[in-house]
């Protein structure tokens, strides 16, 4: 549907967190003309599983690998539950502004669907307490549409960094980053992201990955 943004959080622990980052994509203010569905894909993670079931009743999609496959091969399966035109995504550990989604949507309708769109974000401790803003966009968060996927296909089948790569695709393919001038996002900082653990923190070990795919 061409006014339908699907909303994916991708769960793979963080269970502690989970019912807070759906209740505020619960809470996105959408104009009347704009439809939503979330999907929890949980990555072999009964925990979050359980918790995400307890919301089916208020529309929201819940699954569960039946292993543990990481979290992009959880976001590819997601996409192809997907029914909206656009698609974005929010951590399972994170939470979204209430008018993050209808922000975002105007900005795709705006540019066309080789846009990556996103916001600048806000940096909180692990009770949820802002901590910091930053311009930056994070690149796992963009808002894209359908079309860009269906040129591209999906994020690569990587322990961290996919999503970035996926960005450099878009960008190589032609697609422009768009950002909304307001702190739509809220990035709960915890020590146990990806992108800090012990084994997935190499960021130069993943961006020379990234050039190389692009180089093919």
């Amino acid at each position: 549907m061409a006014n339908k943004v699907s909303l994916i959080i991708p769960a793979a622990g963080h269970a502690e967190y989970l019912a807070e980052s759906i209740e505020s994509c619960l809470s996105q203010e959408l104009p009347s003309s704009l439809e939503m569905e979330i999907i929890v894909m949980c990555d072999h993670d009964d925990d979050c599983f359980k918790i995400a079931s307890k919301y089916t009743n208020q529309g929201v999609v819940a699954g569960n690998l039946s292993r543990h496959r990481g979290t992009y091969v959880a976001q590819n399966s997601a996409l192809q539950l997907c029914t909206g035109r656009h698609v974005t995504f929010c951590g399972a550990d994170d939470t979204i502004p209430p008018h993050r989604v209808a922000r975002l949507f105007r900005l795709m309708r705006r540019h066309g669907p080789m846009t990556l769109a996103n916001s600048y974000h806000k940096t909180m401790d692990v009770n949820g307490s802002i901590t910091g803003k930053s311009l930056e966009s994070l690149g796992g968060v963009f808002m894209y549409s359908m079309e860009l996927f269906g040129i591209l296909g999906g994020f690569r089948d990587w322990t961290c960094a996919a999503d970035t790569e996926f960005v450099y695709r878009a960008k190589n393919a032609g697609a422009n980053i768009r950002v909304v001038k307001s702190y739509d996002y809220n990035y709960r900082r915890h020590g146990y992201q990806l992108t800090e653990g012990s084994s997935t923190n190499n960021k130069s070990k993943w961006l020379r990955l990234c050039g190389k795919h692009l180089e093919h």
